[in-house]
């Protein structure tokens, strides 16, 4: 097997794990916690390995945490791959695959990232009321993403 071939794979995980992601998202109607609708989505599906699993609920978990500030128009999908963006400090599968373009702005500070896709994303969205300068509401980004910096996931 040739690198292209492994590269070919690797990719096509986490194009499976998008695709897993959103039918997820789209089925979930709000009546139950979501840990617990995952827990029986994974339990009703024994196909996913517990890498599978993590890397499924990461992005289910990556779109709640930013959809509320891309653009309407945009469909999960699309909202996954932006979450993606913003909350990782390392280039992922998932954006080689689907935006390579913007695997140059992995590294740039939370702020930068933001201006860079404004077009589609905005903090005032996440943070509509509040009358606070933006340097404040990225820091309160950045706290409502506690647990990836802190703990390193993803």
């Amino acid at each position: 097997m040739n690198t292209g071939e492994i590269n070919s794979i690797k990719e096509n995980h986490f194009q499976r794990y998008l695709n897993y992601a959103v039918p997820i998202l789209e089925n979930y109607n709000g009546t139950e916690p979501f840990h617990l609708y995952l827990k029986k989505y994974f339990s009703v599906n024994k196909k996913h390995g517990s890498k599978d699993r993590k890397n499924i609920s990461s992005l289910c978990y990556h779109y709640f945490r930013v959809s509320n500030g891309v653009s309407a128009d945009i469909g999960i999908k699309e909202k996954i791959i932006i979450a993606d963006f913003l909350l990782n400090k390392k280039s992922s599968g998932l954006l080689k695959e689907f935006q390579p373009g913007w695997e140059q702005w992995i590294p740039l500070p939370i702020a930068k990232k933001i201006e860079k896709i404004s077009p589609y994303f905005s903090l005032e969205k996440i943070f509509p009321k509040k009358k606070i300068s933006v340097t404040k509401k990225i820091i309160a980004f950045k706290k409502i993403n506690w647990g990836i910096e802190r703990y390193g996931t993803r």
